[in-house]
């Protein structure tokens, strides 16, 4: 039993040298665990960036081309869809928006129109 821990350490610091009567299943098992423990601390540091670079919100769904992470056009309800599709078309260019005007007025008509398909926006 004491041979067997002494063993798993020198596995588990990467000491080949020091280990004694090691089956490959004690390898395989004890490499498996140290890439598992590796992969779920990438997974953590990637979703933890992720949540950083996540855009912020289009008519409330996440968009990349939102760099300030904000949300901006809400369309809770059919009064707010058509006041984002006025809204969306006063400014020139919006400074929170990574794209052209016209992508992002054809973002919030798509949106718009997902949810509120009894709005006309031709005559918005």
């Amino acid at each position: 039993m004491k041979e067997n821990k002494s063993n798993l350490r020198a596995i588990l610091s990467g000491n080949w040298a020091q280990l004694k009567d090691v089956t490959d299943s004690m390898i395989v098992d004890s490499l498996t665990k140290r890439i598992n423990e590796k992969k779920a601390q990438i997974i953590a540091s990637i979703n933890e960036a992720a949540e950083h670079k996540t855009g912020g919100t289009l008519c409330g769904k996440v968009n990349r081309k939102v760099i300030d992470g904000k949300p901006h056009f809400p369309i809770s309800d059919a009064d707010h869809g058509r006041n984002a599709l006025a809204r969306v078309a006063q400014t020139a260019k919006h400074d929170w928006w990574d794209g052209t005007k016209e992508e992002l007025v054809a973002a919030v008509k798509k949106a718009v129109k997902a949810k509120f398909p009894s709005i006309d926006k031709d005559k918005e």
